[in-house]
């Protein structure tokens, strides 16, 4: 009996000792797949903490999974703008419109940028349609005055000056540039007629003969 016994033990720990040298099936759970959505997420912190170079690449990737999402290029735009690849800026401003041309920021960031690089008329058309479209930077308004400035148009201009101390009255770019347009743009006085002089004798009746005398 008592052989039987450790017989059965040792036929159940053979087994149980074969079980545990089978090849085990291990499971590998993929990571979940990052969205347009945690890139861009990512790209928001990383701007915020003035890390433009990695909120590039953030922006970018969103951009690569999701090419609708127009708050994607605006922030890329910026990002290349500070860090002085103005054509890289210029490219994704047009990229953005391209997708979402209501999409006022992106009017104003393109239409600044080309001011900044002495693009005026594109300038002009941006920074219009940005006005047009119910923007409230008052730098957008400073650069319009400026332009109507250069057009020779003084009324647009103070009126754009006007607007962007309508917005900030802080702003002192655009009240010094309201003074200066106040000043250049005055109304001239008439200019007064200088008297005719008249170097010969034009008068009537006959010349008078010493001989009368």
């Amino acid at each position: 009996m008592a052989r039987a016994l450790i017989t059965s033990i040792a036929a159940c720990l053979l087994v149980m000792g074969l079980a545990a040298c089978q090849p085990q099936t291990v499971v590998v759970t993929a990571a979940p797949q990052a969205s347009a959505q945690d890139y861009y997420d990512a790209g928001i912190r990383a701007f915020g903490m003035g890390d433009f170079n990695q909120a590039a690449t953030q922006f970018d990737s969103a951009i690569r999974l999701a090419p609708g999402l127009a708050d994607a290029y605006w922030y890329l735009g910026q990002c290349y703008a500070r860090m002085g690849m103005t054509r890289q800026a210029e490219d994704t401003y047009r990229s953005g419109l391209s997708v979402a041309p209501g999409h006022m920021r992106l009017h104003e960031a393109l239409g600044l940028l080309s001011y900044e690089t002495g693009n005026y008329p594109q300038a002009r058309r941006e920074l219009a349609q940005a006005s047009a479209m119910g923007s409230a930077n008052p730098q957008v308004f400073l650069y319009l005055g400026n332009l109507a400035l250069l057009d020779g148009d003084c009324q647009s201009a103070k009126a754009n000056f006007q607007r962007a101390l309508a917005l900030d009255p802080g702003f002192l770019p655009a009240r010094q540039a309201l003074a200066d347009a106040q000043g250049r743009c005055r109304p001239k006085a008439p200019r007064a007629e200088t008297p005719k002089v008249e170097k010969s004798f034009t008068g009537g009746g006959r010349a008078i003969d010493p001989s009368d005398f």
